[in-house]
């Protein structure tokens, strides 16, 4: 989910040629690739640990979705899909 002030965070990291957004708030995890004619960026919220118990690993270089075990909910760990920023 990418609000508007995500779409404004996204031009900044373009325009200054970064390679991720790392950005808490919406306190859910959230991992996607970007594209635009400006290249390509992963875009990621970290979740929280207080109420969903998740966050955000960089292992080998690579961003991971993780869940922690607790009551019945296993691990999880997911690639980041690629999707392309449509103009504003």
């Amino acid at each position: 989910m990418i609000t508007a002030i995500g779409r404004s965070l996204l031009e900044l990291a373009f325009d200054k040629a970064h390679q991720v957004v790392l950005r808490g708030r919406i306190h859910q995890q959230y991992i996607d690739r970007i594209t635009s004619e400006n290249g390509s960026l992963t875009y990621l919220d970290p979740g929280d640990w207080i109420e969903n118990h998740s966050a955000k690993e960089n292992a080998d270089g690579a961003w991971k979705l993780y869940q922690h075990p607790t009551a019945g909910v296993a691990s999880a760990t997911n690639e980041a899909p690629t999707h392309r920023l449509a103009p504003a």
